[in-house]
């Protein structure tokens, strides 16, 4: 493994703060939104758990080592340190022994996650969960988990224009 870039330029230094930012109002835009449909569907409780999650989203990625190997330069680093991030976020299902195992707020935030990287990157949410998520996290559409996602992504997302 390459030796870790000590200090960012001025110009990777701003455009990776602005990255994890934007990410992080998304998610905070996004929860919030995901949270007013929750309280319409009388799961206060669980709302209010996850606006306080989506305003602590993320912060990690403002430690020193993250923030500097999400620059990208040193792949074996960037693996690590992903896959480091994944394992101390409750969000990730890599938290966990399996995606069947995480709570409801668990399962929300990582909609939250999925649906502001969809937009970041200008994909289809729900055609990502069926063409990869699905395959990568061993679920299917018969079961209760990806039901509960199902839920939270058609909570967050209003149906698509049709064609007149």
């Amino acid at each position: 493994m390459s030796e870790l870039k000590e200090e960012l330029t001025e110009e990777e230094f701003l455009k990776r703060l602005h990255s994890i930012v934007r990410h992080i109002r998304n998610v905070q835009e996004r929860g919030l939104l995901l949270a007013e449909r929750l309280v319409e569907n009388g799961e206060s409780d669980l709302a209010r758990r996850l606006v306080q999650r989506c305003f602590s989203h993320d912060n990690d990625k403002f430690d020193k080592l993250q923030f500097n190997a999400l620059n990208g330069s040193d792949k074996s680093l960037l693996k690590l340190v992903v896959d480091h991030h994944r394992s101390i976020n409750r969000h990730h299902p890599e938290f966990h022994e399996s995606i069947f195992v995480m709570s409801d707020l668990d399962l929300s935030e990582l909609c939250i996650d999925w649906s502001s990287r969809a937009s970041e990157a200008g994909t289809n949410l729900r055609d990502w969960i069926k063409d990869s998520a699905m395959e990568r996290f061993d679920f299917k559409i018969q079961s209760r988990c990806y039901q509960k996602i199902k839920k939270y992504v058609d909570l967050l997302l209003d149906e698509p224009m049709k064609k007149v």
